[in-house]
Parts: structure tokens; sequence; C-alpha cells
């Protein structure tokens, strides 16, 4: 996800794609921040905003957004568009995030992964969390910044896969779609003094499908 520090301009707000408005969530994940962090911002007046009638839904408008983003000097995160990845998952409602594609098996998902670039992706190991972890390195090395969620089996440990790198997490099944959406919405720095992340490691604790 690229980040730009410049100036705002009218090329800048013509990046947003002609919004006029942010829902809670959109604004969310244009800021990458939870939507509870957003809602704590227009609760204490930072963030400009006003409620639909007869409803408690906020909107924000653009105009107020990027004021607020200057005058607090944030980087101003430009996302063309979110690209979710799903393989071996069922389909997961979550606020603003909808599947751009699906793999069932390790050849097809080899096949999407190698031809487009994703912002995130849910990653079952229903075919063994080396081949979960193969898939999170393949979409890392397109976008850097692409957020892997594994899901995991309970009865293996967490500690095997967390702390690798800032944007892949490991998660036990069943699947908490807010768990997977405030780690999608959350705000991760980029580390500056290496270049790439740190490459998943394959794990020895796995299962695999015959």
């Amino acid at each position: 996800m690229p980040i730009a520090t410049k100036e705002v301009t009218q090329a800048d707000l013509d990046k947003i794609n002609a919004r006029k408005q942010f829902t809670t969530g959109e604004l969310a994940r244009f800021l990458m921040v939870a939507p509870r962090t957003v809602s704590k911002w227009a609760d204490i007046g930072k963030l400009p905003c006003y409620r639909l009638p007869g409803s408690l839904d906020r909107r924000f408008p653009v105009d107020g957004v990027l004021q607020f983003m200057k005058d607090n000097n944030m980087p101003i995160p430009w996302q063309v568009k979110d690209k979710l990845f799903g393989f071996c998952v069922p389909p997961i409602s979550m606020e603003g995030f909808e599947f751009e594609a699906h793999a069932n098996n390790p050849l097809a998902a080899g096949l999407v992964v190698g031809g487009t670039t994703f912002t995130h992706a849910i990653l079952s190991d229903a075919y063994g969390t080396d081949t979960a972890l193969i898939l999170a390195r393949q979409l890392q090395s397109l976008n850097v910044a692409c957020r892997c969620i594994l899901l995991i089996d309970p009865s293996t440990s967490l500690e095997n896969f967390n702390g690798i790198n800032p944007f892949l997490r490991a998660v036990h099944q069943p699947v908490v779609p807010q768990t997977i959406q405030d780690f999608f919405t959350q705000r991760i720095e980029i580390p500056r003094r290496n270049k790439k992340l740190q490459k998943p490691q394959l794990s020895s604790n796995t299962h695999g499908v015959s």
C-alpha cells in the first residue's frame, strides 16, 4: 500500500475515486485504524461528521477528513482498490471487504496468486500450514504490505506463526470475522530499515490433506 506524504492537492482529491463522503468503516480502512478509533475521534469533535436522519450511522465529508489528516500530520494512504483473496475458506461477511478471488486447491491458488496483486488474504491450512505459508510468501512478494490471515487448527500453537512480520497473523479456527476485520483495519507501518519483510518460515508442525 503506497503512502504519500505530500501536500494535499486537487490531484490527490481525484485519487479518492471522486468520493464525497466516507462511512465509518470506509474511513477506518482509509486511515488504517479500527472503526472504534474513528468513532472516538468523532465523539470528541476531532473529525467532522453528521448522522443520517433517523439513524446512528455517521457520514464523514472528504474535505473534513483531509483537513483532519493535514492538521495532525497524518500520511495519506492511497488504496486504489482492496483485493481480498481466499484459500479454502467459506464466504465471510465483513464490512467493507468482499472476496476478489477464491481458490480451493493449491494449483488453482498458485495460478491466481501469480497473476494478481492482492491487498488482503485469508488462507486456510486445509492443505497444511506449509502450503498456507508459501501462499503468504507469494502474496507478499508482489505486495509487501498484503495482510495475510492464516486460519489454523486449534491444536497448533499460534507462537509458531505470529511475530514473523507485522502483516501476517495466525488465528485459530473457527473463523471469527471481527478478529480478521480488526487486523485488516489496524494501522501498520512498514519497517523503514528493512526494505523486505522477514519471510515466513515453514513450520514443522503441519497437517496435510491427502
